[in-house]
C-alpha cells in the first residue's frame, strides 16, 4: 500500500501544470499562441511575380501590374502584397470601390496589424454620396477590427465613435 502511493505522489509530481492567477490548475495543460496562424512564407515564384508586378507599377504599367498581381492571388490568395499592390493599381485606374475591398481583403490577412486597418477605415470615410451610409458600415467594421487587434488603440475608438456618430 506505501508502495503504490509513492508510486502515484512521483507520477503526479512528474507532471507539468499551469496555474492561472487563482491558482487553478488549467484543463488541457499549456496553451500555444491564440490567434490567428502566421503566413506562410512566400515561395520563389511568388516572389519573382510581386517583383515584377513592382516594376510594372512603378513603370506606370499599372493594368499589367493588376494582372499580375490578380494571377499571384489565383496562385496563394494568401499573399499581403499581392492584394495591397492590387488595391494601389485599382486605385491609379480609378476604381475606388474594388480598391477598398482589395485593401480590406489585404487587412483581413493580417487582422492584427492595426494601421491597415485604420488606413482602410479612413479610406472607406472618404466616400461620399450614395455609397456614404454603406461605407460607414464599412469603416464601423474596421474600427471594431482593430480594437479587437488593441483594444487600447485610441485613435480606433475615436473614429469608431464619429462614425457611430454620424
Amino acid at each position: 500500500m506505501k508502495k503504490d502511493k509513492e508510486l502515484f505522489q512521483s507520477s503526479q509530481s512528474s507532471r507539468k501544470f499551469s496555474r492561472d492567477k487563482d491558482g487553478f490548475i488549467a484543463r488541457g495543460g499549456l496553451r500555444g499562441t491564440r490567434g490567428p496562424r502566421r503566413a506562410a512564407e512566400p515561395t520563389g515564384d511568388i516572389k519573382a511575380r510581386l517583383g515584377e508586378a513592382a516594376k510594372a507599377f512603378l513603370a506606370g504599367d499599372y493594368t499589367e501590374a493588376k494582372n499580375i498581381c490578380q494571377e499571384t492571388i489565383r496562385i496563394n490568395a494568401e499573399t499581403h502584397e499581392a492584394w495591397t499592390t492590387m488595391a494601389s493599381c485599382f486605385l491609379e485606374l480609378g476604381e475606388r470601390r474594388k480598391a477598398l475591398i482589395a485593401l480590406t481583403t489585404a487587412s483581413h490577412l493580417q487582422p492584427k496589424i492595426i494601421p491597415g486597418w485604420l488606413h482602410c477605415a479612413s479610406m472607406y470615410l472618404e466616400e461620399t454620396g450614395s455609397l456614404r451610409p454603406e461605407s460607414l458600415k464599412h469603416a464601423f467594421f474596421c474600427y471594431g477590427a482593430a480594437l479587437r487587434a488593441n483594444v487600447k488603440c485610441v485613435a480606433a475608438r475615436i473614429g469608431k465613435a464619429k462614425v457611430y456618430e454620424e
